[in-house]
């Protein structure tokens, strides 16, 4: 975990994942059915539909996103992933 977060980083998960001080999942029955857990949830759902949107565009536009070929065993393999991204965002965004 320590490769891919930073201090005060954590990620947004399914129900699947357990929490974790970096994983932070929707919430499972029963507590789903708490008003507080539910809106947590809806808010969480609706972050997801942007960010999947946002990463279809991407791809739509450069290909290489589609299936990024870069085996990741090490943090520099995660730095080159990171840094292949970080430019295809950059072009995307000049273009």
């Amino acid at each position: 975990p320590n490769w891919f977060f930073e201090d005060g980083e954590f990620m947004w998960a399914d129900s699947a994942y357990t929490v974790s001080p970096r994983v932070i999942p929707v919430h499972k029955k029963p507590a789903s059915d708490n008003p507080l857990n539910a809106q947590f949830d809806a808010t969480v759902a609706q972050l997801r539909i942007r960010s999947e949107h946002c990463m279809g565009a991407l791809k739509g536009h450069w290909q290489s996103l589609r299936g990024l070929r870069i085996v990741i065993n090490r943090k520099r393999d995660h730095d080159t992933a990171c840094n292949w991204i970080r430019m295809c965002i950059i072009l995307h965004n000049l273009l």
